[in-house]
């Protein structure tokens, strides 16, 4: 029996990405210096282009000063510790959890998994 590696662990969830009809791109083929690239630096982890479509697709009802917050509420996440940053990613994406944006001088919407509306990650 053979030990488990990073190697086979990354290939067995991009394999399963791929059944769920997910698109797997190396990063060789969309980094910064390729000629298809889909992220301004090496350190950038988020695809925004693609982000920003994605929580404009799956929240159509949102204005768009609600949905830029919500993107930037992402990106920063207030600190460079990669642990606390995977912490806050991974309550965002918990049910029952909210995000409260400015939509205009006098208006705040909630967005939460669990309330009237819903901003989707």
């Amino acid at each position: 029996m053979s030990d488990l590696t990073e190697d086979d662990v990354e290939q067995n969830l991009i394999d399963l990405l791929q059944e769920q009809g997910y698109t797997y791109f190396n990063d060789s083929t969309i980094n910064p210096t390729s000629d298809n690239p889909q992220r301004d630096a090496f350190d950038s982890v988020v695809l925004e282009k693609q982000f920003h479509a994605s929580l404009r697709k799956l929240n159509p009802d949102l204005p768009e000063p609600a949905l830029h917050e919500a993107f930037q509420h992402v990106l920063h996440l207030g600190t460079n510790d990669i642990m606390t940053n995977n912490e806050k990613f991974h309550q965002m994406l918990s049910p029952g959890q909210q995000l409260v944006v400015r939509v205009s001088v006098d208006n705040w919407v909630f967005l939460s998994g669990s309330g009237d509306i819903d901003c989707r990650l």
